[in-house]
């Protein structure tokens, strides 16, 4: 598991329901959606998405030696994890869009989402 920083989100300020004080007849696209980029990144492992792009130039960058999942995943975690909110905590703060970035894991036979390390 990726080393995340705890965050105090006690003070996030509630913005759940900005929408509902637009005008009914807003078109959808004269609304500028906040959304967040890798949104799911928010608790990531240190095992690696093999099937992501990127995965192929760690490998090669390393002459296929197995080092991504020993030296470089926790190293990789301090660029991975883009986000200090859960998605519900995005939600609260007004996020209505997000980035997500889903994977089928072989070992686990399920979807996880991603960013480079996959989820929790």
């Amino acid at each position: 598991r990726c080393d995340r920083p705890d965050e105090d989100t006690s003070n996030i300020r509630d913005l759940s329901d900005w929408m509902a004080s637009l005008d009914p007849n807003t078109n959808l696209s004269d609304i500028t959606l906040p959304g967040t980029h890798n949104s799911a990144a928010y608790d990531l492992t240190t095992k690696f998405n093999e099937n992501d792009p990127q995965y192929n130039y760690i490998q090669e960058a390393t002459l296929g030696i197995d080092l991504p999942n020993k030296l470089i995943a926790p190293f990789a975690c301090r660029f991975a994890l883009t986000q200090s909110l859960s998605i519900s905590e995005q939600l609260r703060a007004g996020i209505r869009y997000f980035d997500l970035r889903v994977d089928y894991d072989d070992e686990t036979s399920s979807f996880r989402t991603f960013h480079l390390l996959f989820g929790l």
